[in-house]
């Protein structure tokens, strides 16, 4: 029988930790990406590389209002300056986004 150390565990913890990131970051960079070209109604989308989403809508209140129907938050920034129709977009699991995508279809 083989004898398992503690460092052992250790190192393979922290393999499956580190796979397990990076699987997830793949997939936020894939679903970042789906979500920024399937955006309805959109003026402009700022260059981003997190996983948030800076939109310029064509009317940020009526997306507000849809997204907060079936549940989902996102930050109205319309009252800072140079952002009067700019709403950011959290970049969530994949289920998450498709939600978005139909309230705002």
């Amino acid at each position: 029988m083989a004898v398992v150390t503690s460092t052992q565990r250790n190192v393979a913890f922290s393999a499956a930790i580190a796979t397990h990131a990076q699987a997830r970051a793949d997939e936020l960079a894939h679903d970042h990406a789906r979500v920024r070209a399937a955006l309805p109604g959109v003026s402009r989308v700022w260059p981003s590389a997190a996983n948030y989403l800076l939109v310029d809508f064509a009317d940020a209140g009526a997306a507000l209002a849809r997204t907060r129907a079936v549940g989902l938050l996102l930050r109205d920034l319309r009252r800072t300056p140079t952002l009067g129709q700019s709403l950011r977009i959290s970049v969530g699991t994949p289920r998450q986004n498709d939600r978005l995508l139909e309230s705002l279809s």
